[in-house]
């Protein structure tokens, strides 16, 4: 949020604070002198003055006035060095886009031309006749000539009112600070990031799940705003965590695949932060970047009883905590949490078949989600012990969808959907949701923003701090998203509007290369099992396909869960045309590379599932 400040700043606050005393004290003699004068032209009438000031003024009257927008002012640079044509980029698009940083407001004028005093004068219901008698026509001067006919008091009274209000007309130039945007906002927040690890979209209390305990991230969207249609740039773990670090796309940071670490040019958010506002990065349990994401933070830690001490070690000094959570990635034991879930009030999604086994299994998910939920709660708890929660911006989001078949590494929303819940008491209002679309290619940005910072030119993502602010606006038009080597090689894109997907597999001759941890688990085999038996309904075959379609549309208002393909249906022919075209700018823009380009071998069977080596494959054709 940029900030001018000059030297001539705090001059022009002393000046306004020293008019408003002077116009207090001047006010108060005024209406002694008007008190007195109109006890002696009509003493029987018994009452007060008519012209006695306000006591204390009320908005609307003359006191304190709603704040009136000012126009924004030109954005500060950052700490780091920023492209021009970043620069002129940012200045090109509308304010919402840009990341408005909101109006600075400063009070109206009141009827002394005072910015904030209470100075107004009140008449009675029965005012004075001579202060009400018509002006005399004729000169200048005559116009004036009642003047003469005041008591020499009310005469002075006057005077004294019509120089003040002669020397408030000249009010000294608004500073910098007084035209900046942003010029009245909060100290760069804290901001934490709780990231879970292969969680679902919807498996939360604040989501609609009735079957599951999860009181502190209920509590964080009761307080903050939810979005219910927030999605991953892939279903991936860790090219999607370098891609929320970042601000781009997997395939534009060069670590598109599962395991690979992140290129030495490559920069997080968090050394902007550090860079531009000094903000101390800490980290705690899971990481997945590689040596070049591990520098780029100063703090690390596995215990989660630790983030207390992380909030004391950055003392006044603004902080950025990631915590990634190692809930709820397989394998999965009892006894996660106490009690443990009930498989009978798990929900099973249309993808899976509900089995005794899957519910088991699902139980046992739940009981992770849980747990993270109880550490969130400690941290949450740790902030508000030390007065750092109003400030904080928190965000808790997942890496992808939870690890069951038909859901973690597709492109599918059970895949690249997330919860989002956003909670910063100073700026959010609680118990808001907003129902547009979002993309986690968006959080690095958002951050730099809330920040004061500029956002560098190679980010691919835009800040959503106006619709933090303002959760009525609307969302982004689409969202994108990918699927890369994770254990099978795959080249899938997609692209998300509120109402349709179009998804493009390449691989279209080889089975769909399901994750390993997804294929050998007990909903794996109930999958199998009812495949064999050609029990498999549509939703649940999508995975099990061969030969699989090349293009994929779904009407998601109608078929939510993506069932039926409607690629050659001619009724959508022009709604397939537009997600193409959008589809096509997105790969030549953010530079994408074709199918046939950064292959890699497969380590596990796509058809059993099983995993046949522990080693990854060389990258080939880079």
């Amino acid at each position: 949020m940029s900030v001018f400040v000059t030297e001539s700043s705090d001059l022009a606050v002393k000046q306004k604070r020293r008019c408003t005393r002077r116009a207090g004290i001047l006010n108060r003699r005024i209406g002694s002198e008007c008190a007195r004068v109109s006890q002696s032209v009509s003493p029987s009438t018994g009452n007060k003055s008519p012209l006695t000031p306000n006591a204390r003024a009320t908005p609307g009257e003359g006191g304190l006035v709603r704040p009136a927008p000012k126009p924004p002012g030109r954005p500060r640079k950052s700490g780091f060095a920023i492209s021009v044509q970043s620069a002129v980029a940012q200045e090109a698009l509308p304010r919402e886009s840009r990341g408005g940083l909101g109006e600075r407001r400063r009070a109206a004028p009141n009827s002394c031309g005072l910015y904030g005093a209470a100075v107004p004068l009140q008449r009675s219901a029965k005012p004075l006749r001579r202060l009400s008698r018509p002006a005399r026509q004729g000169t200048d001067s005559s116009r004036f000539h009642w003047i003469e006919r005041l008591p020499l008091a009310l005469r002075r009274a006057f005077i004294a009112v019509a120089v003040f209000l002669l020397v408030c007309s000249f009010n000294p130039p608004a500073s910098a600070a007084d035209t900046a945007p942003g010029a009245d906002k909060l100290a760069p927040p804290n901001i934490v990031v709780f990231i879970g690890d292969d969680i679902d979209w919807r498996t939360y209390g604040c989501y609609g799940d009735k079957g599951i305990r999860t009181p502190n991230i209920d509590a964080l969207a009761t307080g903050g705003l939810k979005f219910t249609r927030a999605f991953l740039t892939t279903s991936s773990c860790s090219p999607s965590r370098i891609s929320i670090l970042t601000g781009k796309y997997p395939h534009a940071t060069g670590a598109e695949d599962l395991h690979m670490p992140l290129p030495k040019d490559e920069l997080f958010v968090t050394t902007y932060l550090k860079r531009g506002k000094g903000y101390f990065n800490g980290h705690m349990r899971k990481t997945h970047y590689g040596a070049q994401g591990m520098r780029q933070f100063d703090w690390y830690s596995k215990n989660i009883d630790d983030f207390g001490k992380f909030v004391d070690a950055a003392g006044d000094t603004p902080f950025f905590m990631w915590v990634g959570f190692s809930d709820a990635h397989r394998p999965y034991r009892p006894g996660a949490v106490d009690p443990p879930h009930d498989p009978a009030k798990v929900t099973v999604p249309p993808y899976l078949v509900d089995t005794p086994e899957t519910r088991a299994d699902l139980a046992l998910y739940y009981d992770e989600i849980s747990r993270m939920d109880l550490n969130i709660g400690k941290m949450v708890a740790a902030l508000k012990k030390r007065n750092k929660f109003n400030n904080t911006l928190i965000v808790f989001i997942g890496d992808n969808g939870m690890p069951f078949p038909g859901a973690k590494g597709t492109v599918y929303d059970s895949g690249i959907g997330t919860p989002m819940v956003v909670s910063w008491p100073k700026v959010i209002k609680g118990g808001q949701v907003h129902t547009g679309m979002a993309s986690v290619i968006d959080l690095a940005p958002t951050f730099l923003d809330a920040a004061g910072l500029d956002v560098p030119s190679d980010m691919q993502g835009q800040s959503m701090l106006p619709v933090l602010k303002d959760p009525t606006r609307s969302g982004r038009a689409a969202v994108f998203g990918e699927r890369n080597w994770h254990n099978c090689d795959e080249h899938i894109r997609c692209v998300r509007t509120a109402r349709y997907k179009l998804i493009r597999n390449a691989y279209i001759d080889k089975p769909y290369g399901n994750p390993a941890d997804t294929s050998s688990c007990p909903s794996w085999k109930s999958l199998l099992e009812a495949k064999a038996a050609g029990k498999l309904t549509p939703a649940q075959q999508r995975t099990l396909q061969v030969p699989r379609p090349a293009v994929e549309f779904y009407d998601l208002k109608r078929d939510p869960h993506e069932t039926k393909n409607l690629a050659n249906d001619p009724n959508y022919a022009t709604q397939q045309r537009e997600l193409d075209a959008m589809l096509d700018a997105w790969i030549k823009g953010t530079k994408d590379f074709p199918p046939t380009r950064r292959t890699r071998a497969d380590n596990t069977n796509r058809t059993t599932g099983v995993k046949f080596t522990r080693k990854i494959g060389p990258l080939e054709n880079p």
